[in-house]
C-alpha cells in the first residue's frame, strides 16, 4: 500500500513539473501542409523567463537563408494563435516557418517547421503533411496540361467548444491523482481505527 501512494505522489509530482516547464511549440501549419490566403499560425511560445518572440518565414531551397518578418512581439501564448500570415502577398513555393523565443538571460529558443506549400496562384497537389517537425518533404505535383489559378478568401474556423488543452488534461489528471491519493488515505486511517477497536 505503501508503494502504491509513492508512485501516485510521484505522477503527481511528474505531471506538476511538465506543467510548470512549458517548451515552444509550431502546431499548424503541419510540414509539408499545402496553405492558401490568411494563414493562422498556431502554437505555443509561452517559456520560462520568456521575453518575447517573432515568426520568420524564409524560401526552402533558396540559395540564402534570408529570413522575412512575419509577426513581431508576440506575448506569451500557450497553445494558441501566434500570428496571421498573409501567403498572398509572395509567390507560391515550399517555404520554411521559425518561432524564435528570446529569453530574459538572452538566449533563445527556435523551432522551425519546414516544407508549408503556398499554392495560392498554382495547383495543389495532394496534401500529405508528416506529423514531425523539422522533417522536410519534396512535393511530387501531379502533371496539367493547363495550369489553374486559384484565389481564395479564407473563413477562420469557428472555435471547437469541446475540444481539450494540455493543461486542462493535466488539471483532470492532477485532480484524479489527488482524490485516489485521499480515497487511500481515507483507507488506512480506517484500517487504523478498526485494528485499535478490536483490540480494545
Amino acid at each position: 500500500m505503501k508503494h502504491l501512494l509513492a508512485v501516485l505522489i510521484l505522477a503527481g509530482w511528474l505531471s506538476l513539473v511538465q506543467q510548470t516547464n512549458p517548451t515552444p511549440a509550431l502546431d499548424r501549419p503541419l510540414p509539408g501542409e499545402a496553405v492558401q490566403g490568411v494563414v493562422l499560425i498556431q502554437g505555443s511560445c509561452a517559456v520560462d523567463g520568456f521575453a518575447s518572440a517573432q515568426l520568420e518565414f524564409r524560401y526552402e531551397d533558396g540559395p540564402e537563408e534570408t529570413w522575412f518578418l512575419i509577426q513581431d512581439q508576440i506575448p506569451a501564448i500557450q497553445g494558441g494563435t501566434l500570428a496571421s500570415w498573409d501567403t498572398t502577398t509572395i509567390t507560391d513555393g515550399n517555404y520554411r516557418i521559425r518561432l524564435r523565443v528570446l529569453k530574459q538571460d538572452g538566449n533563445f529558443v527556435v523551432v522551425e517547421v519546414a516544407g508549408v506549400r503556398v499554392r495560392n496562384y498554382t495547383a495543389v497537389e495532394t496534401n500529405t503533411p508528416a506529423m514531425l517537425p523539422e522533417t522536410t518533404l519534396q512535393p511530387t505535383p501531379t502533371p496539367t496540361a493547363t495550369p489553374v489559378v486559384m484565389r481564395s478568401t479564407p473563413t477562420p474556423m469557428p472555435p471547437n467548444s469541446i475540444a481539450v488543452t494540455a493543461f486542462e488534461l493535466r488539471s483532470s489528471v492532477l485532480t484524479g491523482l489527488g482524490v485516489v491519493a485521499a480515497l487511500f488515505l481515507v483507507l488506512v486511517i480506517y484500517r487504523a481505527v478498526r485494528r485499535r477497536t478490536r483490540r480494545g
